[in-house]
């Protein structure tokens, strides 16, 4: 994958399926370019010796029209189809296009028509929607919402091995995906079928949406389980890498334990960042799949439990019958393991991870809940505190001191943070975008310069308004000042402060003339990192500190620089995990721990020691050393 700053590559994919076919009227016409099932056996094959001219496929620079939009540009490519983006200006949504390409063979068109037929009767969170299906000069096409996102596989490529709370999270999600195939009930040809076999299940085609939700994609091999029992199955075909012996080799009838060793292929390779069968070549690869050499996993992770190794393990034995033969018991199994990683669900499991990744954020697990005993004792703790401070038994900090020692007897892993002023732990003046009340410590207001006692006062007003965190209020009383006073450094910086970290209107103000102060130069970087922009955002914080700041304390904006350069160097990470990048950013925040240890309750402090924890893990999971 490309790298680029704070966020995944995005791409969207169309290896996907309806979930619902527009039936043909009474009468047999069809309105636009919608076609029926019968239609499309005969419309899509062309002879290759026919003198029918065969259509030319859009390229995606042209509005040409098909389903309810026009062609906006071409998503991606296939062996047997392409994947358009549709735009309708009218109704003002986008939406994605699977067209098969013309001359296919007889067996990709069959896999085609089976894939929508299906498709079109499947109801599940973790399934795309399809819109409709047409045709196009003759050809079909599946007409399915534009999902955004990225593949399970671009995540491991990129960030693997992934934390077990995302393994179990997403191998929770994909057996309940095939809980509901398997018990599913649809009609193909006028005839009733229950239950259905996935038979192509791999990371790429398992798709981390942008909205946090986990999709399984591509049912082309999908095949009934009644048919398969028939030997009615595709054989010899499938991903050699994911695909269950019984498939590769016909040694045996697929049924759910086929879908089930696909998962322990991905378990396998979501833990430990590794194919189970890393071979250099297809050939190399069959040649391990007929003997099943996999490197155990306990061999690869030494920090995952047992449980989870065992389970892998099983669900990768060549011998169908020494498989776990139920879904729902692998299912209970990732659940037991899960809940001793986390006390979120899979699906919020998998949101949080999204959302972190895409702000480039760590991606970090909360604890399983405690006990109800440990909360139990803990409120008698809270009560006994309070009637013996309300007794005057204790002086208040003793209280304290008491309540803490219990506590951290009782659970010495929780973290508890004490203040003699709680508002001291929130941020300073540049992190105001939370609409958190703030409180200036140390010097952290502006020192104003003197000045006539026509602009004092306006001055004034606005010192008091910035201490009052009214930024609105700030900006407007700035709008109304005499230009004299308004393009003044100390009120160019005021506003700069009102208007938080990003938006037009900063950088507008940003990209005006530099002012040469270190506190305006913060506010660049600053509104470069929010836009991700961490090469600019290093130069400026640079700047910074080489530059003094007039109306600001140097160990205020000393901090906070630091705190972004922290930042940044920590992204850059992210984007390029080398042990050198790891290096530097370990490095930063090292030194932030230094500057801020006179004030451990600070936030500076804690995000400091966090994010050091934090990219041992992560660097752990990597593989990478500083």
């Amino acid at each position: 994958m490309g790298s680029v700053p704070g966020r995944f590559i995005k791409r969207t994919l169309g290896r996907i399926f309806p979930a619902h076919i527009l039936q043909e009227s009474d009468n047999g016409q069809r309105n636009g370019n919608t076609m029926n099932s019968s239609e499309l056996e005969t419309s899509g094959l062309q002879n290759k010796s026919s003198s029918i001219k065969v259509p030319v496929l859009p390229d995606g620079t042209q509005p040409v029209p098909i389903g309810s939009g026009v062609i906006s540009k071409i998503l991606g490519e296939g062996g047997a189809a392409v994947l358009y983006e549709i735009r309708n200006s009218q109704l003002s949504f986008q939406r994605a296009v699977k067209l098969l390409k013309p001359n296919q063979t007889k067996e990709s068109f069959n896999r085609f028509l089976k894939e929508f037929r299906i498709g079109a009767q499947l109801n599940h969170p973790n399934i795309v929607t399809v819109h409709s299906v047409g045709q196009w000069q003759k050809l079909p096409y599946i007409e399915m919402e534009k999902i955004s996102g990225f593949t399970l596989s671009e995540i491991i490529s990129q960030f693997g091995p992934l934390p077990l709370g995302l393994c179990t999270a997403t191998g929770i999600i994909l057996c309940k995906v095939l809980e509901y195939i398997s018990t599913c009930s649809f009609d193909i040809e006028k005839k009733r079928f229950t239950g259905l076999l996935h038979l192509d299940l791999k990371p790429s085609n398992i798709l981390f949406s942008d909205s946090g939700v986990l999709k399984v994609m591509d049912f082309g091999l999908a095949t009934p389980i009644q048919e398969a029992k028939s030997g009615l199955f595709p054989s010899g075909i499938g991903s050699p890498q994911y695909a269950a012996p019984e498939l590769l080799f016909e040694t045996g009838i697929p049924d759910i334990r086929s879908d089930l060793y696909s998962l322990g292929t991905i378990l396998y390779e979501t833990a430990s960042g590794l194919k189970a069968f890393p071979g250099s070549n297809p050939e190399n690869v069959f040649e391990l799949r007929r003997e099943n050499e996999i490197v155990p996993l306990k061999k690869v992770l030494k920090s995952v439990p047992s449980e989870y190794l065992q389970l892998v393990e099983r669900c990768l034995c060549f011998d169908m019958d020494e498989r776990p033969n139920d879904i729902e018991s692998v299912r209970n199994q990732l659940e037991v393991i899960h809940s001793n990683c986390t006390c979120l669900t899979p699906e919020s499991t998998v949101s949080l991870y999204v959302s972190k990744r895409n702000r480039n954020e760590p991606f970090t697990l909360p604890k399983p809940s405690r006990s109800k005993t440990f909360y139990a004792i803990s409120i008698v703790l809270s009560i006994c505190a309070g009637i013996i401070l309300f007794l005057g038994l204790w002086k208040p900090q003793e209280t304290t001191n008491f309540f803490k020692s219990a506590i951290s007897r009782l659970n010495p892993e929780t973290e508890t943070v004490y203040n003699e002023d709680f508002s001291e732990s929130i941020p300073i003046s540049f992190e105001n975008t939370t609409n958190t009340p703030l409180k200036e410590t140390e010097s952290s207001q502006f020192y104003v310069p003197t000045l006539d006692n026509k602009h004092a006062e306006l001055m004034d007003s606005l010192h008091r308004l910035w201490t009052g965190r009214q930024y609105e209020e700030m900006l407007t009383l700035i709008d109304n000042m005499p230009h004299e006073l308004s393009d003044s450094k100390v009120v160019v910086l005021f506003k700069l402060r009102a208007l938080g970290r990003n938006g037009d209107e900063l950088g507008k103000l940003l990209n005006q003339d530099d002012v040469a102060d270190g506190e305006f130069y913060f506010h660049k970087a600053r509104y470069h990192f929010g836009n991700r922009d961490y090469t600019a955002a290093l130069e400026y914080l640079d700047k910074a500190e080489s530059f003094p700041s007039e109306f600001l304390d140097k160990r205020i904006l000393g901090r906070e620089v630091h705190l972004y350069k922290s930042r940044s160097l920590t992204a850059v990470f992210r984007d390029t995990p080398t042990s050198e990048n790891l290096r530097l950013a370990l490095d930063s925040w090292n030194k932030l721990v230094q500057l801020s240890k006179d004030r451990p309750n600070s936030l500076h402090y804690r995000e400091a020691v966090r994010e050091k924890n934090n990219l041992a893990a992560e660097a752990s999971w990597r593989g990478i050393m500083p």
